[in-house]
C-alpha cells in the first residue's frame, strides 16, 4: 500500500479564513509534501454557506476537496455548485433528493486514489426554510437543542440590541408554532384552535419566565 500525506483543514469561516488558507497551504503543500488537501467549507462565504467565487480561491492555492456540514445551503448558488464540482461534498447521511454528493473517489497529483465520505453530526437538524435559502442577506439569530433533558441554546445577540426586538422575535416564533401545530387548515374552527393553541403557549410562556422549571444552558455566538 502506498503512503499518502494528507491535510485536513476544519471549519474555514469567511474572508479571515479563507486568506489563512490561501497564505499558508501552498507553503505546508511544499515543506511537507503532502498529497491530498481537504478542508471543511460551510461557513467560507461571509461566515455561512458557500459560492463558486470563494470555492475558487481554495482551488486555486492548493485544496483537492471539500467538505460541507449543515451551513452549506445558506447561499442561493449552493445547490448548482455541488451538482457540477465533484470536488465539493455535501453530508452523506442527507435525506435522499439533497443535491450534491456526499462520497467520491479522486485522483491525487502523484496518481493516488482517494476516496472520501462527508458525515455530518447525527443530531436531528430542521429544515431550513426556503425564505431563508432564498435569501443572500438571510441571518441565523438562534439555535436551539433539546440534549440531556434540558435546553441548550447559540444567540446571536448583535442581531438585535433592543431586549423589546428579542420579545417580537419570540412572539412571532409562537404564531409560526402555532401554525405548525393547528396544520394550516382554514375557516373558523381552524382559527378557534389557532387561537386555543397560541393562548395555551402565551400562558405557559409567562409561567415559566415566573417560576422556571429549569435551567437553559449554552450563550452567545458572535
Amino acid at each position: 500500500m502506498t503512503p499518502i500525506r494528507i491535510l485536513a483543514v476544519g471549519d474555514v469561516v469567511g474572508s479571515p479564513g479563507r486568506e489563512a488558507c490561501v497564505s499558508i497551504i501552498p507553503r505546508l503543500r511544499q515543506e511537507e509534501n503532502l498529497d491530498f488537501v481537504i478542508a471543511n467549507v460551510e461557513n467560507i462565504a461571509g461566515g455561512s454557506g458557500i459560492t463558486e467565487a470563494t470555492t475558487r480561491d481554495l482551488f486555486e492555492n492548493g485544496v483537492d476537496l471539500m467538505t460541507s456540514g449543515d451551513h452549506t445551503f445558506r447561499k442561493k448558488e449552493a445547490e448548482s455548485l455541488l451538482q457540477k464540482d465533484r470536488r465539493i461534498l455535501r453530508p452523506a447521511n442527507y435525506p435522499a433528493g439533497v443535491p450534491g454528493l456526499g462520497s467520491t473517489v479522486i485522483e491525487t497529483a502523484n496518481g493516488i486514489r482517494t476516496g472520501v465520505i462527508n458525515g455530518d453530526n447525527p443530531v436531528t437538524a430542521a429544515a431550513i426554510p426556503a425564505g431563508a435559502g432564498d435569501d443572500p442577506g438571510a441571518q441565523e439569530v438562534l439555535r436551539a437543542w433539546v440534549a440531556d433533558e434540558s435546553l441548550h441554546c447559540s444567540i446571536r445577540t448583535e442581531a438585535w440590541k433592543d431586549p423589546a426586538a428579542w420579545g417580537i422575535f419570540f412572539a412571532d416564533a409562537a404564531r409560526q408554532v402555532t401554525g405548525a401545530l393547528e396544520g394550516g387548515h382554514e375557516g373558523p374552527r381552524a382559527a378557534l384552535r389557532r387561537e386555543e393553541i397560541l393562548r395555551r403557549i402565551a400562558e405557559q410562556f409567562v409561567a415559566e419566565i415566573r417560576s422556571p422549571s429549569g435551567d437553559a444552558a449554552g450563550g452567545s455566538e458572535d
